[in-house]
């Protein structure tokens, strides 16, 4: 793996948090300040980006499989598993070609619309300031 990915997301990662609070994993994979070279690199890093906001208490994600176990918060329903696991669910759900994760496809594409609309994860964004979840 580029240690580049892990030093990017780590040093950007409050910067990130504050600028895109509020946004859709979408929103927050296709950050251009990254610059990676491929494809891979760039999903690397959204995985790496996803598993240390929910780390840290950034962001808290609605399960996305029926079953799983949730944690109620602020009346609202979340995954409760641990990041890894998030990772995993995300990697055995992510398009077979990864072209259907870049590039300026439209919401036709079957793969790309399934994986971002339905399987990915919904995220709700958390105020470390004052704990509310948005």
């Amino acid at each position: 793996m580029n240690n580049k990915i892990y030093e990017i997301v780590d040093l950007k990662l409050y910067e990130i948090y504050h600028g895109y609070f509020g946004c859709s994993c979408l929103i927050v994979f296709s950050n251009e300040e990254y610059e990676f070279d491929t494809i891979e690199e760039d999903i690397e890093a959204f995985l790496y980006l996803f598993k240390r906001l929910v780390d840290e208490g950034l962001i808290l994600a609605h399960t996305p499989i029926n079953g799983e176990p949730e944690k109620e918060i602020q009346g609202d329903k979340f995954w409760d598993v641990s990041s890894d696991r998030m990772i995993e669910y995300i990697r055995s759900v992510l398009p077979s070609d990864p072209k259907f994760l870049w590039g300026s496809l439209d919401d036709k594409d079957d793969e790309w619309s399934k994986f971002w609309y339905y399987d990915c994860p919904q995220i709700r964004w958390v105020d470390k300031e004052t704990g509310q979840i948005y």
